[in-house]
């Protein structure tokens, strides 16, 4: 997926997978976020109206390693997600968060470093 930044195209996503239900999975959504500041609100809606998701768990990633707390990665994906998801995803994206929580919590740093 491309962005323009004034004259200049970006590419700022990169598919990761496949829902079983056969959407696209795409990471790239932290920097859309941090480093040209898009909402998360914006960018989760304009996933949904073309049928992708992010990747939860590289938005992970890449937040922890920013210095980002695990709490404030589960309000901002909180917030964001309700919305252009609905109250199943958040729920399943809150369980995630935890099961990262828990894995890194135990010791398993290479559940952020892959």
């Amino acid at each position: 997926m491309r962005a323009t930044v004034g004259e200049m195209k970006v590419k700022v996503m990169d598919i990761t997978g496949i829902t079983p239900e056969g959407q696209l999975v795409v990471a790239g959504v932290y920097e859309m976020f941090e480093t040209h500041g898009v909402p998360l609100v914006i960018i989760f809606c304009s996933l949904k109206d073309h049928d992708m998701y992010p990747d939860w768990v590289d938005f992970y990633r890449k937040a922890s390693r920013a210095g980002i707390s695990h709490s404030s990665i589960v309000a901002r994906l909180r917030e964001a997600t309700l919305d252009p998801f609905g109250p199943e995803c958040l729920k399943a994206v809150m369980k995630l968060m935890e099961e990262i929580r828990v894995l890194l919590d135990g010791g398993a740093s290479w559940a952020i470093d892959s």
